[in-house]
């Protein structure tokens, strides 16, 4: 309710604001359909024949860079734990974008930073900004390096066991669900087996949170800083043991997190942990160390980004000027400023 006494209350023209709890994606776009939305944040697919052609001259929608989609692995548990294995679980991202999110994103980079807009903390050294392509025969290589081999069609560990996993999502998220897919169709070519779970938010939300998962769909960053950003994802202060619950950090080594930190966490603290974002004197040791830890050591899969939770269909009274495509806007007629 809009506060009577507040020294610009004549300035708000909503009485109320309501935020009703929904499920998921499929009911939220039921609500939206039926103009119960003002401001909407949820995946909306074909957005222009279920949105924008609905009412052209009212109907909005604006794709801001929100974080980065991402497959989290759990690296306490083999074969996640060796880097040489991760390295090799390439996926096609760009099939993945389009599949999953209708292509209204681009693949997003290894390094973890949302590009083009923060490509000027990106380490010049990292291939492609950072982008890693979907290359099924080096990926065999790097397995075999690692110690697991093809058999009968299926990876398999040094001990000769299949390689499975198993991917967590929450329920009601359907493009998440749809990426995953996606990525379950992959990791079969590589010889994986990989099956998909879609438990409630709380309980999908409490695996993460206590390191009691295979792999995991996710979302990470979209703080407008590279370093608060990968922060979150890498230090070991967000991580905990598992089945105590982590900050943030969810896919670390829980088992070390409280003995001796690693690559990441000294680059942390060369550059001033704790204290907000480092200024443009600290700007390479973040390329050095953030960026190219998180590029090298595959912590997590980057998906695509930015994160379509964040698609904001809206209805305005009236079309507002359009910015010119940039890092933050895009060229369409129908993204309202």
């Amino acid at each position: 309710m809009k506060n009577p006494d507040c020294w610009q209350a004549s300035q708000a023209p909503a009485a109320r604001l309501v935020f009703p709890a929904l499920t998921g994606n499929q009911t939220s776009q039921l609500m939206l359909a039926s103009g119960n939305y003002d401001w909407s944040t949820l995946f909306v697919p074909n957005i222009h024949q279920s949105w924008v052609n609905k009412d052209p001259g009212a109907n909005r929608y604006w794709f801001p860079p929100g974080g980065t989609i991402t497959l989290y692995l759990n690296l306490t548990q083999a074969p996640f734990s060796s880097m040489t294995f991760r390295q090799g679980l390439s996926d096609d991202r760009a099939t993945i974008a389009q599949k999953a999110e209708d292509g209204y994103v681009r693949p997003a980079s290894q390094s973890g930073m949302l590009l083009p807009g923060m490509r000027r903390w990106l380490a010049p050294s990292l291939p492609g900004g950072g982008k890693v392509s979907y290359q099924p025969q080096q990926a065999a290589a790097l397995f075999a390096r690692a110690g697991y081999r093809m058999s009968g069609g299926k990876l398999t560990s040094p001990g000769g066991k299949p390689v499975t996993m198993t991917i967590i999502t929450p329920d009601g998220f359907t493009d998440w669900l749809q990426g995953a897919q996606v990525i379950q169709q992959q990791l079969a070519k590589l010889g994986i087996t990989a099956s998909i779970q879609t438990p409630q938010y709380a309980a999908y939300y409490s695996d993460l949170q206590t390191g009691h998962f295979d792999a995991a769909i996710g979302a990470f960053g979209g703080t407008g800083s590279p370093y608060l950003d990968l922060n979150a994802l890498l230090s070991s202060s967000a991580a905990a043991p598992v089945g105590q619950p982590a900050a943030s950090n969810f896919g670390a080594d829980r088992a070390a997190v409280h003995h001796q930190p690693g690559p990441a966490e000294a680059g942390h603290r060369r550059a001033g942990a704790g204290h907000g974002d480092p200024g443009p004197g600290d700007r390479p040791v973040l390329r050095r160390d953030l960026g190219r830890v998180q590029h090298q050591g595959v912590h997590r899969l980057a998906g695509r980004g930015p994160s379509l939770r964040t698609a904001r269909p809206l209805r305005v009274a009236a079309a507002g000027p359009v910015h010119p495509a940039d890092d933050h806007h895009s060229p369409d007629p129908h993204i309202a400023a």
